[in-house]
């Protein structure tokens, strides 16, 4: 029997951003100064040392992470990173608080993809009007956070935890610009990530659901979590 290939590309799905804690060749404790997109363009990176997260190995199910700290650890791109009037974002992650953190977050436009305190996994326009969101959680658990948007005048925003929608707004009228800069790990004021990322995929389209659920479950296989 052959072994499964669990090597994922997300580039054959359109992904602009695709980073993966497992290619960096770094040693258990070493800080993240780059995170390379695996596309092969628009690397994420931090110069100032003092911010930059810290690369950890073996922690979920064998694979590294890249372990943000909570206070002041985030990476960013510049360019055109081109995320216009259609996003896809798929994260496997545990976060260790609930508090007011961001995962991924674009400037200028300020939409925020967040685990926010008192109001869960949601999708954010400038840190306080909410596209779409889920109810409470306390959740800290690994876990394959998604979340999209297509903002036309009579767009859609839809969550998903571990395969499973948790909500969907289908009456999104928002227009996003190509704007230079792309955070992981913090909003443009703040917000810090507390956790692990293992991976991070970031689309320039509404995928299709069943896009979206392959795309879930290949980063569940890796990481060893449960996912629908």
């Amino acid at each position: 029997m052959h072994r499964r290939n669990r090597h994922l590309n997300p580039k054959d799905a359109g992904a602009i951003i695709a980073l993966d804690a497992r290619f960096l060749n770094l040693s258990d404790g070493a800080s993240v100064s780059t995170w390379t997109n695996r596309t092969g363009t628009n690397n994420l990176t931090q110069a100032t040392s003092t911010n930059q997260p810290t690369f950890k190995t073996a922690i979920k199910g064998g694979c590294p992470v890249v372990r943000f700290d909570a206070s002041n650890d985030f990476l960013s791109v510049g360019g055109s990173i081109n995320f216009t009037n259609q996003f896809t974002f798929i994260v496997a992650l545990k976060n260790n608080s609930i508090t007011n953190i961001t995962i991924i977050a674009k400037e200028s436009d300020d939409i925020d993809f967040v685990l926010w305190g008192g109001l869960g996994l949601g999708i954010s326009k400038s840190g306080v009007a909410w596209i779409v969101n889920q109810g409470s959680s306390s959740d800290t658990s690994w876990k394959i956070v998604s979340g999209n948007l297509s903002g036309t005048s009579s767009g859609t925003a839809s969550i998903y935890r571990d395969g499973t929608r948790l909500n969907t707004n289908t009456t999104v009228t928002i227009s996003l610009t190509n704007r230079p800069t792309f955070y992981v790990g913090r909003q443009g004021g703040g917000a810090y990530f507390d956790g692990d990322m293992g991976i991070i995929i970031a689309i320039q389209s509404y995928i299709s659901d069943s896009l979206r659920k392959r795309l879930e479950r290949s980063l569940a296989l890796i990481y060893k979590i449960a996912c629908n």
